[in-house]
């Protein structure tokens, strides 16, 4: 359990120090006082990464040089740096230069308005999804990804140097790692979404409809192969890679159809936080690690109902942080409130 935070220049807070004594934090108070600030840095200390920006020194309060995050649990102490040179993180006092050494020390899922865009975005939004969450959670599909970008990268550099009639050896010789990644790469993607689509078929918010995610690969491994094999003049030509898993998307659906399509705004939330609900379960099962889950902004936009339904079935993780400027019915031993103020 979280114990301890600590911000320093942090978007709002320029300083803040906030102690945890219960398994359910409510944080609420008026908009623009910093209360997805604090979700969002404990993703971000937990992950390497915020879920609002790509771009680091965004976080830092104007006119400040570096901005520091600090965190306690039970049995460890994370500590994060960001500044315009870089980004530097301690567990427990030791530096951690490799983000492969680090992941996975703080388990977290975290629910955002922003993350509609697993259902609405583009497929590019949902493979960088269910890349990252399963990258924090075995480091061989890390690996295996890492190994494939880079060769995606090294391939699409020399298809841009290449004529029709080019000798294709070097490219020759980087198709048949490829292969390899791309089958390697589906196989864990596709067992994750089977172990998922177990989890969702329980439908633990006992809703009116059943949610499944399906996997859509591009290209099948016979065509895939058959590809580098045979119709690499397309690549040459596009001066791109352009069959592989880089290009798969992942459908999900309300009933057997397309959720983006027949669900409403209201099923779109549910449908999200059951699948990271599905996913928070599945990392317990998978790690036997305890699970913090971040829900921002859960409530808007859910009756009075399912507003139970989400409550009543949130415990499965082993803390909960949750933004609202509504009021909640909680056992009040399990709950500690806290409102934020204007800095």
């Amino acid at each position: 359990m979280i114990t301890k935070l600590e911000l320093k220049n942090f978007r709002l807070h320029q300083q803040l120090s906030l102690n945890f004594n219960k398994k359910i934090v409510i944080l609420s108070g008026n908009n623009a006082v910093g209360k997805t600030s604090i979700l969002e840095s404990i993703y971000l200390i937990a992950t390497t990464k915020s879920h609002r920006t790509i771009t680091d020194t965004e976080i830092i309060t104007d006119q400040n040089e570096f901005c520091a995050i600090k965190l306690l649990n039970n049995q460890q102490e994370f500590r994060m740096v960001i500044s315009k040179v870089g980004k530097s993180i301690f567990l427990n006092d030791v530096s951690k230069k490799r983000i492969s050494d680090y992941l996975g020390a703080l388990k977290v899922i975290m629910f955002s308005p922003e993350d509609l865009n697993l259902i609405k975005g583009s497929p590019s939004d949902r493979r960088l999804f269910i890349d990252f969450e399963l990258s924090l959670i075995d480091q061989g599909y890390l690996k295996l990804l890492t190994k494939y970008k880079k060769l995606i990268k090294h391939r699409n550099a020399l298809l841009k140097t290449l004529k029709i009639n080019d000798d294709l050896t070097l490219l020759n010789l980087l198709n048949d790692d490829l292969i390899e990644l791309n089958i390697s790469i589906k196989e864990k993607r596709i067992n994750l979404i089977e172990q998922i689509n177990q989890l969702l078929a329980k439908n633990r918010l006992n809703l009116d409809f059943l949610v499944q995610i399906s996997y859509k690969p591009s290209i099948s491994d016979e065509k895939l192969k058959n590809h580098y094999l045979n119709n690499q003049k397309v690549d040459i030509l596009q001066q791109t890679t352009t069959v592989g898993i880089h290009r798969d998307d992942y459908l999900i659906e309300i009933n057997g159809l397309s959720a983006k399509v027949y669900a409403s705004q209201g099923q779109q939330r549910l449908i999200t936080v059951l699948i990271k609900l599905a996913l928070l379960e599945y990392i317990k099962n998978q790690t036997q690690d305890p699970v913090i889950l971040l829900l921002d902004d859960i409530l808007s936009e859910l009756d009075v109902v399912n507003q139970k339904k989400l409550i009543n079935n949130i415990k499965v993780a082993d803390q909960v942080f949750i933004t609202t400027a509504t009021k909640l019915e909680f056992d009040q031993n399990q709950v500690q409130y806290i409102t934020l103020k204007e800095q």
